[in-house]
């Protein structure tokens, strides 16, 4: 590994200004983002996973709009009702800001049903793209049935913090290397994670998704926070997103503020398809090199008839 001294890592880095000003400035950036995104002409909604970064989105928009409806996906199973899911975090954080939570409860049976048609709007059999996918088009049937056309989401978070298990596990010792790879995820993102969310929502809904993370100016200052700050241990910690959750200490409960990161999949419990790689290849295959499309999925209705929306008010 390359040693840098404390004089080259100054030069590479400007003057340190300290977390509480980087996490101030962050907020400051992020809240006008907010306020960017929120010229519409029709009512908007949010996603909540629970995750820091929707959970941050939605208590921001849950100011501005005290009224503003939270979505939330989740497949069912025979799981523990004390597990730490998704779902588990998303209703603490929904109560906590006083807002309603529609959560969107499917099966692996669904999950089954949709799989072909989620790798026919991703256009992708990456297992890791389509997990995600094939969950997100049931989030934005009912996010379109419920009659909204745009969602909030905290797609760019993960990119402007580098806070990845792969980045964490190789390139965390090295603050060039991760300042790097935050550059190349956020170079990347339109051909990654945020073009299969898009195509997801406007395949399954045609609902817009707005990220506030993804402001130009937030990215800019974000992209100079000193690299001493992307854990709280001068990259020796084990806190990913440091600033970000500095940003709203004492304002958002510590039991969301400081969630350990869960991937998309992980905590809406789509991972299993990592298992059936060998599946979502041969799909793709019969898709887009034989061509073989069921002709639904190019004239198909927009929406749905079932709902699996369970909606929990909070008073």
């Amino acid at each position: 590994m390359v040693e840098y001294t404390p004089e080259e890592l100054v030069e590479f880095e400007g003057d340190d200004l300290g977390i509480d000003y980087y996490a101030k400035e962050f907020r400051k950036y992020l809240e006008q983002a907010v306020d960017d995104e929120l010229i519409s002409d029709v009512p908007v909604c949010t996603i909540l996973s629970g995750g820091i970064d929707s959970t941050i989105i939605t208590y921001l928009l849950s100011k501005k709009i005290p009224n503003i409806e939270s979505f939330v996906v989740n497949v069912q199973s025979d799981r523990n009702l004390k597990r730490k899911d998704d779902l588990h975090y998303a209703r603490i954080a929904a109560k906590e800001f006083g807002i309603k939570l529609n959560e969107v409860n499917i099966r692996k049976e669904d999950v089954e049903e949709y799989l072909e048609e989620s790798i026919w709007a991703s256009e992708t059999y990456k297992w890791t793209q389509v997990s995600p996918s094939v969950a997100q088009l049931f989030l934005s049937w009912e996010i379109r049935d419920k009659g909204y056309r745009v969602v909030f989401g905290g797609e760019g978070s993960d990119e402007i913090f580098a806070s990845y298990g792969d980045v964490k596990r190789f390139c965390w010792p090295n603050p060039i290397w991760y300042h790097q790879k935050r550059v190349n995820l956020l170079n990347s993102l339109h051909k990654t994670n945020l073009i299969r969310t898009n195509k997801a929502m406007m395949y399954g809904g045609k609902v817009e998704l707005r990220t506030p993370f993804l402001n130009k100016k937030l990215i800019d200052f974000g992209l100079r926070i000193p690299t001493k700050y992307r854990d709280e241990d001068g990259g020796s910690g084990k806190i990913m997103k440091y600033v970000l959750r500095k940003a709203f200490e004492g304002e958002i409960s510590k039991e969301l503020l400081w969630r350990p990161k869960k991937t998309f999949q992980v905590g809406c419990h789509t991972d299993y398809l990592k298992k059936e790689k060998q599946k979502l290849e041969d799909i793709f295959e019969k898709l887009f090199v034989n061509g073989k499309v069921p002709e639904r999925y190019i004239k198909r209705q927009i929406g749905h008839n079932t709902s699996r929306i369970r909606t929990i008010s909070i008073s």
